[in-house]
């Protein structure tokens, strides 16, 4: 059965705003959270100027935010010691336009984390016994290279396995193409986006890439199968999703819950868990 989700008009209240309305003006969950980091509070300017942190004179520096593959526009506010203060959003990045979300507001965070590894660990104990001692960084890369090479020359390259994830693991990936292992498997491939890249290459001919191409704003209808978006933290797909339904967009959902999105659905299908195939 199909809902439609319409605004319901009860005699008995006299409200001035309708529940579509009002649904399509509330926060998209914890995605709409990304939408409150680029407002401009009338006032707040003056408290917090540009380029100040408290009393403090602060550089900007551009760069592109590591938390998640989305890869938001960001400003690192960096002290004249060199130390990162805090993280804003960049207002010239043309998908994401100055927001961010939670996780990209507490990245600098992660570069002051008393657990992150700060230099090159080697193992002197028996594996298992966490026992590691501090090395150089010529001293790391030797030993690997070295390493790497007896592998190939008594296995083959083939012996070697590389299991990347994240945009930084990249980088590296280019090192085992060059050294010649055809084993490159990421991880979280099947269990994340995998399924849908291989699907867009099978009918289409080619992945549809992340971040999306997306044209919410200009779109008429938007169709919501096996999607979460309104519950998810990226920033571009929550601000074009909003942009849309205040312009007056038409929605359709297909959720087995009443999701974030669902309820701001035109008309929401819930289906059996399990049969989207079967819809289709």
């Amino acid at each position: 059965m199909i809902y439609p989700c319409k605004p319901h008009k009860n005699p008995e209240h006299n409200m001035s705003i309708s529940r579509r309305d009002f649904l399509k003006k509330t926060t998209l969950s914890a995605g709409a959270f990304t939408l409150l980091s680029g407002m401009k509070v009338h006032g707040m300017e003056a408290i917090h100027p540009k380029g100040w942190k408290g009393r403090q004179r602060v550089s900007e520096i551009a760069s592109i935010c590591e938390m998640c593959f989305w890869r938001c526009g960001i400003l690192g506010n960096v002290d004249k010691h060199g130390k990162l203060l805090k993280i804003d959003g960049n207002p010239e990045h043309p998908l994401t336009e100055g927001r961010l979300c939670a996780r990209g507001n507490a990245g600098h965070k992660l570069a002051y984390d008393p657990d992150r590894l700060k230099y090159p660990l080697m193992r002197v104990g028996k594996r298992g016994e966490g026992k590691f001692k501090r090395v150089s960084w010529d001293e790391a890369l030797d030993f690997f290279a070295k390493k790497l090479l007896e592998i190939r020359e008594k296995h083959g390259a083939e012996a070697v396995g590389f299991f990347p994830h994240g945009i930084q693991a990249r980088f590296f990936e280019h090192l085992m193409k060059g050294f010649g292992t055809p084993n490159i498997v990421e991880p979280a491939f099947a269990q994340c986006r995998g399924p849908r890249d291989v699907g867009y290459k099978l009918t289409f001919g080619n992945n549809v890439g992340s971040p999306e191409p997306l044209d919410f704003e200009n779109t008429k209808m938007m169709v919501f199968i096996g999607t979460h978006i309104g519950e998810n933290v990226f920033t571009g797909q929550n601000l074009q999703f909003a942009n849309a339904l205040e312009r007056g967009a038409k929605l359709i959902v297909v959720d087995p819950r009443f999701s974030i999105a669902a309820q701001k659905a035109d008309y929401w299908l819930p289906l059996k868990p399990g049969t989207d195939t079967a819809l289709l």
